[in-house]
């Protein structure tokens, strides 16, 4: 617990530093995450450039023995819609969409993934989605997440909360969504020390940094 506690003081203190730099119009985005939420793992997108950020209570050991829907996955990809091949139009939009969700990791087998359609937001757009699939981490377990992805030209934010069950048909509880759905209202694109809050969160880790290629002496 107290090496999490550090990790988490770690990040405030990195982001603290690196904010403020840029005052362009809504050049950062904010994450609005619970406050306790510790960092359990950090993979690179299979497919996309970036990274995916998995977070949990503090008393959680693992997601998929944790009970009910409040893990929350936080994912930044480098690539536009139209630097990844995609239209930057609604339907452009929604194949990406597809795209970075199939591809998420490989805690799922044979996702199912139902998308909504893209909205208006602040200097972006919005895609409301929500995936199922058997467990490839948890025999017997299935997933089920719901979330938001936030398109713009510079890249593309994602924000879910997901858990596990051994039903294929469990889905959330009403209190579950709206205690998450606070959270989606309070993430978007913003202006850099301006009208962020705690803005960045969490972007310094999972902003894509691509290997260099060993040297050969």
């Amino acid at each position: 617990m107290k090496r999490f506690r550090f990790f988490h003081t770690l990040l405030a203190l990195m982001l603290s530093l690196i904010a403020g730099q840029s005052l362009a119009e809504t050049d950062n985005f904010r994450f609005a995450l619970p406050e306790s939420y510790q960092p359990f793992s950090m993979t690179p997108h299979p497919v996309h450039y970036g990274n995916v950020l998995v977070l949990m209570p503090p008393e959680a050991s693992t997601p998929w023995q944790q009970q009910g829907y409040r893990n929350i996955r936080v994912l930044m990809l480098t690539e536009p819609p139209e630097a990844a091949g995609f239209a930057t139009t609604g339907q452009g939009v929604r194949a990406y969409a597809d795209s970075i969700l199939n591809n998420l990791g490989a805690d799922c087998e044979q996702p199912s993934v139902h998308l909504g359609s893209p909205v208006q937001l602040r200097d972006g757009l919005g895609v409301d989605w929500r995936r199922s699939c058997r467990s490839a981490q948890a025999e017997g377990m299935y997933l089920a997440e719901q979330g938001r992805l936030y398109f713009a030209d510079r890249g593309v934010y994602g924000l879910s909360q997901f858990g596990f069950s051994s039903s294929r048909q469990a889905s959330m509880t009403e209190a579950e969504r709206h205690w998450f759905a606070k959270f989606v209202f309070n993430s978007n694109f913003c202006r850099s020390g301006m009208n962020c809050g705690d803005e960045g969160y969490f972007k310094y880790w999972v902003e894509y940094q691509p290997e260099v290629p060993a040297t050969s002496e």
